[in-house]
């Protein structure tokens, strides 16, 4: 893979959940208990919140939120096209075709640039393209 992969302590990321046996063995992992403590913390910091309050963001956040209202932003640019058929608007497939040609540059705003090296493997490129909706289903 490559060196810089192996400095920054980068794991390539595979899909392990593929079966009812395989989720039941991270239900009952380590891994499993930690993700439900930290989602348990995240509601628990939140309690008796308003949405009104101020909230301190970190720079990660703000670049989160930039590139989430750049994909919203591509949306406004591509409205639904009026046709006769129900599903496979050619709107939402123009979207798409540009979400996949910009994801590795997406993924890396997001990142800080001693992570830009990872894009390069991340299945997480993949996975920006697939999970909106893949092309063989549109």
């Amino acid at each position: 893979m490559g060196r810089h992969v192996q400095l920054t302590g980068f794991v390539m990321p595979e899909k392990l959940g593929a079966s009812s046996t395989a989720m039941s063995l991270f239900e009952s992992s380590q891994a499993a208990r930690r993700l439900v403590t930290f989602v348990q913390s995240l509601a628990a910091a939140v309690r008796d919140s308003k949405l009104s309050d101020e909230c301190p963001t970190s720079p990660l956040l703000e670049r989160l939120v930039s590139t989430l209202s750049t994909a919203e932003g591509w949306v406004k640019e591509y409205p639904p096209v009026q046709q006769q058929f129900r599903y496979g608007n050619k709107a939402f497939r123009c979207w798409h075709s540009r979400l996949c040609v910009s994801s590795r540059k997406l993924i890396k705003d997001m990142l800080p640039e001693s992570h830009h090296v990872c894009v390069h493997y991340s299945a997480k490129v993949k996975t920006l393209c697939f999970n909106p909706g893949g092309m063989p289903r549109i």
